[in-house]
């Protein structure tokens, strides 16, 4: 596995605020990342279904990943107060599905969303005043110094497409996986160098269509995140792959809330499990 500078953190008390030091957390208030201009967070949020991730740059500026599965409103809304969100510069679609768009409308009626993104061939409706098309290829600066890469995009008529995304952090780089196959896999690895990967986002919920064991091990990543669906479980042939690449794995049905803190040259993963964050 490549050389890196890794550090794990797990519920430190001084990013919570709420409760003493003497405590045991029952009702945690607020999340303070305590980012500075030079850095940028991305949470995987714990949904109970679906994929949301909130990405904060050290000036204030959130960027929405997905918007969350069905019924998982009240949860997105009690995380984004959890992390102090009040505005959303940029929510960004990767997928036309409802494990990745349920919470869109609600989003579009609570905040002011500066821009909705999608891929090219996204095909829903959406306002064409906020709306804005990404095609493969091409890379776009979101925040400060943090540059995203379409490196493909579509859809099909069985779902398993979507927009996968390179995010670029200084040397820190996170492949978003939202494809889950293994042709497009191989696609991939012709065209684009992607053993720089630091970190990998699953594709769908670590479905047993992707993830391929070559795929793997040409990235060999340090870490690999895997959101949950309502009803589905992941795939042991890709846990087990990962696992036999030594891997760091992060569910975030097992850890919670998933933040990877990017610095100037490298990262720290630090996990949150607030049971009682339904109730702030």
């Amino acid at each position: 596995m490549k050389k890196f500078i890794f550090l794990l953190i797990v519920i430190t008390c001084s990013l919570l605020t709420g409760f003493s030091s003497n405590d045991i957390p029952t009702e945690i208030e607020k999340v303070n990342l305590k980012l500075r201009e030079n850095q940028i967070a991305m949470t995987f949020l714990d949904l109970s279904s679906g994929e949301a991730t909130l990405i904060q740059h050290g000036s204030g500026r959130n960027i929405l990943l997905n918007s969350g599965g069905p019924g998982t409103q009240e949860e997105l809304q009690q995380l984004l107060k959890l992390y102090d969100v009040h505005s959303i510069n940029a929510l960004i679609l990767t997928k036309n599905d409802p494990e990745y768009t349920s919470n869109l409308e609600w989003l579009t009626t609570n905040f002011v969303i500066g821009q909705v993104i999608t891929g090219q061939s996204y095909s829903e409706a959406i306002s064409e005043k906020v709306h804005v098309k990404w095609k493969a290829g091409q890379e776009h600066e979101i925040l400060p110094g943090f540059v995203t890469k379409v490196i493909h995009e579509n859809e099909s008529v069985v779902g398993s497409l979507g927009m996968d995304l390179l995010f670029s952090f200084n040397n820190n780089h996170l492949l978003y996986m939202t494809s889950s196959s293994i042709e497009l896999e191989k696609l991939l690895l012709k065209n684009f160098n992607l053993s720089c990967v630091n970190i990998l986002k699953v594709a769908e919920f670590a479905s047993k269509d992707g993830t391929s064991e070559s795929f793997v091990e040409h990235l060999d990543p340090q870490a690999a995140v895997i959101f949950r669906k309502k009803g589905v479980l992941a795939s042991q042939d890709v846990i087990e792959r990962l696992q036999e690449t030594w891997i760091d794995i992060y569910l975030t049905k097992q850890f919670g809330n998933i933040t990877i803190k990017f610095n100037k040259g490298d990262y720290e993963i630090i996990t949150i499990s607030v049971e009682s964050s339904t109730s702030v």
